[in-house]
């Protein structure tokens, strides 16, 4: 008897990035100053509710999270970072599906 094995296909499978939506397109995200030392201010617009600001390192660790309630369309978070190794990190604002992302740079 022939033995059936699973079909293995080396098809590549391109994911497009999904249109952004309206939210992502109304929001926006500022960091400064940028590279930083102590202090970081996000300054975060076009999106109320609640909104979490992650920062991840390069290995993609979360350093650091906190929970945001924005009323205001130019809302600034202050992010204390003295405690921060030198180097790359990326901040992100999730509203809903809105997400964000910024760079920063640590240096001191």
């Amino acid at each position: 008897g022939a033995s059936t094995s699973p079909v293995i296909s080396n098809q590549t499978v391109i994911t497009t990035a999904p249109e952004e939506s309206a939210a992502e397109k109304a929001m926006n995200m500022n960091v400064y100053p940028n590279p930083a030392s102590n202090n970081v201010n996000v300054v975060l617009s076009g999106i109320e509710g609640q909104t979490v600001i992650t920062v991840h390192d390069m290995s993609g660790k979360a350093v650091t999270s906190m929970k945001v309630e924005l009323n205001d369309n130019n809302q600034i978070i202050n992010l204390p970072v003295d405690n921060f190794s030198q180097g790359i990190y990326f901040i992100k604002a999730v509203n809903g599906s809105a997400v964000m992302t910024k760079k920063l740079i640590i240096a001191r």
